[in-house]
């Protein structure tokens, strides 16, 4: 290349991102179809296993190849839109999905923090990080995220409010951190 031979040119190159979002555009497309017709639970909790059959399997079956990956891709595109419908009333699926956000937010503080020499490590880096993170995220999202849910229920302003009071949250742990490490 022409000297972009560091991040983000490395590996998030638009082209090749933009196909993610065009099969998330088809994903969604096909799932508004799905709601409006008759789609039994059993068709859905088959589509589900095969999915999941698929997955496990994704790594003993066949070479390595573009075309395998490609397969999987057009495969997730379309088994998506089934497992949306199957769990869109589970209460632990709604769970994961409020994770998502301080989880992506904080891992890199985290992380950061449990590099340094001086952190103690159960097991090893990778696993104090992923408890650590799961940790900070579900008491974000049980002191910060339910206590503003419950305090504005709706819409555009309820999402926005959620989003910037984690990152607030987030900044504040950051300057927090920042102060540890220069106390070390």
């Amino acid at each position: 290349m022409i000297g972009l031979d560091y991040s983000p040119w490395t590996y998030i190159f638009f082209p090749n991102q933009l196909m993610f979002f065009m099969g998330g555009a088809v994903s969604y497309h096909l799932y508004k179809k799905l709601k409006s017709t008759l789609v039994t639970r059993l068709q859905l909790k088959i589509v589900f296993v095969l999915f999941l059959v698929v997955l496990i399997l994704y790594s003993q079956v066949f070479n390595e190849s573009y075309l395998k990956q490609a397969v999987l891709f057009i495969l997730e595109v379309f088994a998506i839109p089934f497992i949306f419908i199957l769990t869109r009333n589970y209460k632990f699926d709604r769970f994961l999905g409020n994770l998502s956000c301080p989880i992506y937010l904080s891992q890199a503080l985290i992380l950061k923090m449990t590099i340094a020499k001086s952190f103690p490590k159960t097991i090893s880096l990778g696993f104090t990080t992923l408890v650590l993170t799961i940790g900070l995220s579900i008491l974000l999202d049980l002191l910060i995220a339910k206590p503003i849910e419950k305090y504005s229920r709706g819409g555009w302003f309820h999402r926005q409010l959620y989003d910037w009071s984690i990152v607030a949250c987030i900044f504040s742990l950051a300057i927090f951190e920042s102060a540890f490490q220069k106390g070390k």
